[in-house]
């Protein structure tokens, strides 16, 4: 009969963190745990500083490529007027 040993997990490589609201864009962070156990069994801490991506340009808008013109027999627009004043 073949004994089995209990299998321990593998280590982690990595932890997802669940923030209260967004990280600013652009903005660089640093991230420490002050105590987590090493696979030889040593407790150390940890510091890695991370920048948060740009935001994105942007979308760019493409200028006009046809020129407007006005109608060839149309009659020319005058300016608009301003009615007079009247009194009460």
């Amino acid at each position: 009969m073949v004994k089995t040993l209990h299998n321990r997990p593998g280590p982690f490589t990595t932890l997802d963190l669940v923030l209260a609201k967004p990280l600013k864009a652009n903005t660089t962070y640093l991230l420490s745990v002050k105590t987590v156990r090493a696979l030889s069994g040593r407790i150390t801490a940890s510091e890695r500083r991370f920048t948060t991506p740009k935001p994105p340009a942007p979308p760019r808008v493409r200028a006009d490529t046809i020129p407007i013109r006005a109608p060839q027999n149309a009659p020319p627009t005058a300016p608009p007027t301003t009615p007079p004043n009247r009194g009460p």
